[in-house]
């Protein structure tokens, strides 16, 4: 009886002792230097959008936002990583479409949940994609180069960053709603794709428009469209495929930010409280804008629905485009 009562009084202190511990530890982070992790190489869209939003919030928590670059696997050595560091607030993860939607379709054993294993601290920015074009293809608009694509079946490419990536399955959900056939050439990363498009080696592909509009601004790129569901301020001129006669097209891209599962909610509340004030900074915006990002600034619960959505979403579409993990 004794015994029992002293468990009992142990787990009743264990737990006041808990509630006043939360607040404390939100009052105290970060007290070192927090780690963004970004499962790509330096100079991509989520890259970029790390190293501007972090310089902000070491600004105002007064502790570095480090920015590590951990490629491989479409994003999912990082996320693996990131998964299982210690729950602490210091590792977040600065996450996509294709580690927290694609992923899980593309790869038959995953090693992490990405529902399970994270915490959504920030839906942060979407980084649409656009339909681009070697200056040489005829085609001035997106009605014109599909139609060529529908009359020479095979004899148009598309690169891509690599077989399964967002910019590869983008495309085949292109040729599955035109009914054209053209011809994946996939790279190994987003820049030497894109080099091979202005070079001529290959005629289009559907990069972010962060990474690809100051190619667009030197005339380097044609711009036919963008996937997005409205038109994109930095490129207003361009119609969306929407206005491109496929009203059922939209596919946007997006960067959130993620906590590994455990992390205590004082430290998650806090960080989400920062991304979103930092995102609504109008200088913050501005900068975004200026590299082809739309600021969401959305909060945790908002990108655990976008999570969930785009693993059920991405399912099917890459069943179909038979892409397979190289």
């Amino acid at each position: 009886m004794m015994n029992t009562l002293r468990r009992n009084l142990v787990s009743v202190c264990a737990a006041v002792a808990a509630l006043h511990t939360l607040p404390a530890l939100a009052q105290t982070f970060p007290g070192k230097p927090v780690k963004l992790v970004v499962p790509f190489a330096t100079g991509g869209a989520s890259d970029t959008f790390a190293r501007v939003v972090g310089q902000v919030l070491s600004e105002r928590l007064g502790q570095p936002f480090v920015v590590e670059n951990r490629t491989g696997a479409g994003g999912t050595v990082a996320a693996n990583l990131v998964a299982k560091a210690p729950p602490d607030g210091y590792t977040l993860f600065v996450g996509d479409i294709g580690t927290h939607g694609i992923a899980s379709a593309l790869y038959p054993k995953l090693n992490y949940d990405p529902v399970k294993d994270f915490v959504p601290v920030s839906h942060s920015v979407a980084s649409p994609l656009a339909v681009v074009v070697t200056p040489t293809v005829p085609a001035r608009d997106m009605r014109a180069f599909i139609a060529d694509a529908k009359s020479r079946p095979g004899r148009v490419d598309y690169a891509s960053s690599g077989s399964g990536g967002v910019s590869h399955l983008a495309v085949e959900m292109l040729k599955a709603q035109t009914g054209s056939y053209m011809v994946h050439v996939p790279y190994k990363g987003g820049a030497p794709a894109l080099t091979d498009v202005m070079g001529g080696q290959v005629q289009m592909m559907m990069p972010s428009v962060s990474t690809s509009l100051q190619h667009i601004r030197s005339g380097k790129l044609r711009a036919l469209a963008v996937a997005s569901g409205k038109r994109s301020a930095v490129l207003p001129d361009v119609p969306t495929l929407r206005e491109s006669g496929l009203p059922d097209y939209v596919v946007e891209p997006w960067v959130g930010i993620m906590a590994p599962a455990g992390t205590p909610k004082a430290v998650t509340d806090l960080l989400d409280r920062e991304f979103a004030a930092v995102l609504a900074m109008p200088a913050v915006r501005e900068k975004l804008a200026a590299q082809g990002f739309e600021v969401i600034g959305g909060n945790g619960e908002a990108l655990a629905r976008v999570i969930k959505a785009e693993v059920e979403r991405w399912g099917p579409i890459v069943k179909q485009s038979g892409a397979v993990v190289e």
